[in-house]
């Protein structure tokens, strides 16, 4: 997707909004991301199998 050029008057950058609502949300969710990755087993059912045997 091509970038858009800056044009008069316009200003470019993380603004106000980002800095305090997008940008936050987005490491949150990859901080919750990764530590519900890190608890759970891939494939849980198959490791219950393999208690029962």
């Amino acid at each position: 997707r091509p970038v858009r050029p800056v044009y008069g008057e316009e200003k470019s950058g993380v603004r106000l909004y980002h800095a305090l609502f997008v940008i936050p949300f987005v490491l949150l969710r990859a901080l919750t991301s990764a530590r519900l990755r890190a608890e759970m087993p891939a494939l849980p059912f198959l490791a219950d199998d393999a208690e029962e045997r």
